[in-house]
């Protein structure tokens, strides 16, 4: 079978017709491919700075909250800064100080290193402390230990730790603390210790890393 001339140029442009439309398509495929790719290595990467935004938190320059109550001053707590955890809603601050201001004019305070403040509804739930926990109650009495938790509902401190408690004419030592705000009454657990020695309490006084 011969061809003529003109069938064999048709034929000719036909194959290089379809030789562009198939090149066309598979360009297009990889481009399609390329487009799903880069969006989802995009997609990663936004999830992976979430994530690591969700697990940083927020830095805080300053925290500072108070709750007051016909005027006055219930409580308060401020720290140098902080960084908030939204996925957990709870804030770690630094160099923590708590004021509970009782209504006979005495104040107690608490202190440490550390604390993660647990938030519900907006408003705080507990605060964990670590690392040279004070606390002071009045100007007569100071209970240390390593770690401690307010428990604002039921204005209550507590410790599992060692604690030393110290006032003008007794040291005190023991395992797990209860302090009830409240009442300005505490008692340690187990393991309690005594020793009356009044011209050497100050100095003596321990610093609970």
């Amino acid at each position: 079978m011969y061809l003529t001339r003109k069938q064999s140029i048709n034929i000719a442009i036909a194959i290089i017709v379809l030789f562009f439309i198939t090149a066309f398509l598979i360009g297009s495929i990889k481009s399609t491919n390329n487009s799903q790719a880069i969006e989802t290595a995009e997609n990663l990467n936004t999830d992976k700075k979430q994530e690591e935004s969700a697990q940083t938190g927020f830095k805080l320059r300053e925290f500072h909250r108070t709750e007051t109550k016909d005027g006055k001053k219930v409580w308060e707590i401020k720290a140098e800064s902080g960084i908030y955890k939204e996925k957990d809603d709870t804030t770690e601050i630094f160099n923590p100080r708590l004021w509970f201001y009782k209504e006979d004019g005495k104040i107690i305070t608490l202190s440490s290193k550390r604390a993660l403040v647990k938030m519900v509804n907006a408003q705080i739930d507990n605060v964990e402390l670590y690392n040279s926990v004070v606390m002071n109650i009045g100007e007569e009495t100071t209970v240390k230990t390593k770690k401690a938790t307010y428990n604002k509902n039921e204005e209550l401190v507590t410790s599992k730790e060692k604690v030393y408690i110290s006032t003008d004419v007794i040291e005190t030592t023991g395992i797990g603390l209860e302090a009830y705000l409240k009442e300005k009454k505490y008692k340690l657990l187990r393991q309690v210790k005594s020793l009356i020695n009044p011209k050497n309490n100050k100095s003596q006084k321990k610093d609970v890393q």
